[in-house]
């Protein structure tokens, strides 16, 4: 199981890069980085009040704010956004960066992909609190190609046993058509190099 994960995290990642390298994209995630000045459109649900958005630039992957998730012991909280993954992509990838600066190994986040009556579909990451004292953002990348032409919700659930921080930032999911990569030319506008008998 766990080498079976670690193949889709590196599929996830080469396809992460593959759309990058594409003429367009489309990023269905909106604030996915945090710095609005509301959360909006991610919504909260939570047990214990502790999930919130932080204005911290010192601990921000990129920008000035992230998400923080915990704060708290013996909480349920769950960050979500609901999204539409078009039908016609022919890639789509879902990318965000975490790190666990205090917690255990009774607390968990998982990251869920839910249908729109908030079912579990699936679980795309399960991260253990065990991880902390960790204050360097990790990369996590998941293929998203099971849920062309579906709306879905990213879900970002904590259950802590301990008082625990999980921090996240910079969530994207980004699509791409066939339109959106360079038709191939065939090489019609290669450059023919001189041939040459010598090797220096």
């Amino acid at each position: 199981p766990l080498l079976g994960m670690r193949i889709k995290i590196v599929l996830a990642v080469f396809l992460a890069l593959l759309l990058r390298s594409a003429s367009a994209q489309t990023e269905l995630v909106v604030n996915g980085g945090f710095e609005s000045n509301t959360a909006a459109p991610w919504q909260f649900s939570q047990t214990v009040p502790g999930a919130n958005v932080l204005n911290d630039p010192a601990h921000a992957h990129s920008g000035s704010s992230y998400l923080s998730m915990g704060n708290t012991g013996n909480a349920d909280q769950s960050v979500y956004q609901t999204l539409t993954i078009p039908s016609n992509a022919v890639l789509a990838s879902l990318v965000f960066f975490f790190n666990v600066p205090s917690g255990d190994a009774s607390d968990t986040l998982y990251v869920v992909i839910a249908n729109t009556n908030q079912v579990t579909l699936t679980n795309v990451a399960v991260i253990s609190g065990a991880l902390a004292p960790d204050p360097v953002y990790h990369f996590a990348g998941f293929d998203m190609k099971p849920y062309l032409g579906q709306t879905v919700e990213i879900r970002f659930r904590l259950i802590t046993g301990s008082f625990s921080t999980f921090r996240i930032d910079d969530v994207s999911l980004v699509s791409a058509t066939a339109a959106d990569f360079p038709t191939n030319d065939n090489f019609t506008n290669r450059i023919i190099l001189p041939a040459t008998n010598s090797i220096t």
